[in-house]
């Protein structure tokens, strides 16, 4: 057992790489911090402390399939993917705030709140926000695939605060801030 510290302000985003080797730990302080456990040493600091989305928190982090790529998820309304050392491949599009129809937008307008990559398409990722919509991105292109709007039984908007795939990436489930749970075929 051993105690690793941060810093001061609370820890939001935590990822273990698929070997084990390597932890991310995000906080909303902004910084992210990178630990190697094969290169520490007694004094248990990390190898390399980031603030890669200025004066947002960090919400989530996620290393992709192969470990070689993390995505980084904060209050900004931009996703971006950042390699294992800390340094930036690729930032999701911004979408204009002044169109009112979401899907219409070429990215989120509202604060991220959650992101996870496909479990099988290694290219993949799903991002949620405060505008209410899910998106998928493809990590290669900036450009976003598909955009699904989160809806109360009202047909109102609702926002989604987590977002995942089943094993399969067949399934997308939404938790949203009005209790629902809300699952999409990725099939239709």
């Amino acid at each position: 057992e051993i105690q690793m510290l941060h810093g001061t302000k609370a820890v939001t985003a935590l990822a273990i790489d698929a070997s084990g080797a390597r932890l991310v730990s995000g906080s909303i302080d902004y910084e992210l911090c990178f630990w190697d456990f094969a290169g520490m040493d007694k004094s248990m600091k990390s190898f390399r402390k980031i603030q890669p989305c200025e004066n947002h928190p960090i919400r989530c982090v996620q290393y992709s399939l192969t470990g070689e790529y993390i995505l980084l998820v904060s209050g900004s309304s931009q996703a971006k993917i950042i390699d294992r050392d800390g340094y930036e491949k690729m930032e999701c599009l911004k979408g204009d705030q002044y169109i009112t129809d979401m899907s219409k937008t070429k990215g989120h307008i509202g604060g991220l709140t959650s992101g996870c990559w496909n479990p099988t398409k290694r290219e993949d990722f799903l991002t949620s926000s405060l505008d209410s919509t899910l998106r998928l991105w493809h990590s290669r292109s900036k450009e976003q695939k598909q955009v699904i709007k989160t809806r109360t039984q009202g047909g109102l908007k609702t926002i989604p605060t987590s977002c995942t795939f089943n094993r399969d990436g067949t399934l997308i489930a939404a938790g949203c801030q009005d209790g629902s749970i809300q699952m999409w075929d990725t099939r239709k």
